[in-house]
């Protein structure tokens, strides 16, 4: 139902947590659904020919919705481990069967661009952030010919995150552990 409109569909049941309702080309054809991909505009057929206009921000509070009962389903679970769950992280994961790793090409050299200019208060938060993630384990000096840049971005709170390459080995993942969720991006685990 949006705007006092009922809109009736046939649902099948899936096991697919990441969404309660997946609605089809059935009924988008059913309903004469018009997307307006670039204005972010649906327009749907109502019952007496009437068309009403979801506008993105309507649609953009749909999806936080979908996302916030796809959370609590996740929280239920975790709250049943508090166990797993630690407040703390005591240090790195436990050393496992598969690690990442970069597998080199024959007679290719390495990799290290140069680091980007930080202003002193972002190398001061830099040095702070790494003795910290040394301190406790979670990184090491290391000598290897291989190096990526670092950057520090704003978090709401205003205190500062470091962001490197390997970020973008989470890509697409939906659910993370505490130590993703506690800043820890940084902590794949990286074969030697």
């Amino acid at each position: 139902m949006t705007r006092g409109y009922c809109f009736l569909a046939d649902l099948m049941l899936l096991l697919f947590d990441e969404f309660d309702v997946i609605l089809g080309m059935d009924w988008l054809t059913l309903h004469d659904a018009i997307v307006n991909y670039r204005r972010k505009i649906i327009a749907l057929k109502c019952q007496h020919s009437e068309i009403i206009r979801i506008e993105s921000d309507e649609s953009r509070e749909l999806s936080v919705v979908i996302a916030s009962m796809s959370a609590k389903k996740c929280m239920r679970k975790v709250c049943e481990f508090p166990d797993v769950f630690p407040e703390e992280l005591p240090g790195l994961p436990p050393i496992r069967e598969v690690e990442f790793a970069i597998e080199l090409v024959p007679e290719t050299s390495s990799i290290s661009i140069a680091p980007y200019k930080m202003v002193s208060t972002e190398l001061k938060e830099l040095k702070a952030q790494l003795q910290e993630s040394t301190d406790r384990g979670f990184a090491r000096p290391s000598f290897s010919p291989w190096g990526a840049p670092v950057l520090l971005v704003k978090k709401k709170d205003r205190s500062m995150r470091i962001i490197d390459d390997f970020f973008d080995q989470l890509k697409g993942a939906t659910l993370f552990s505490k130590i993703d969720l506690r800043s820890g991006y940084y902590q794949l685990r990286i074969k030697d």
